[in-house]
């Protein structure tokens, strides 16, 4: 088992994804902790990962879903 913390890489991916779907002004890292959860949630059973931006808080009031990549995190082994 793992423990998954979005990196570099990840932090980009996901900057992009807000700034081309969030309201303007949004705070991208606010959305960094969401991605490692979801991570964390997926990877080590073989799922996907997909991350939900709410209408909310995007710029047309639709949801828009960013699927993540595993390489965009570090993985740290953990004892079970």
């Amino acid at each position: 088992m793992n423990a998954y913390t979005i990196n570099e890489i990840g932090q980009d991916h996901v900057t992009k994804f807000v700034v081309a779907y969030g309201k303007d002004g949004l705070n991208a890292d606010a959305f960094f902790d969401d991605a490692d959860r979801v991570a964390n949630d997926a990877f080590d059973i073989g799922d996907a990962a997909h991350m939900e931006m709410n209408g909310q808080y995007s710029y047309d009031g639709r949801p828009h879903i960013l699927t993540l990549d595993q390489t965009w995190f570090d993985a740290q082994p953990i004892e079970v």
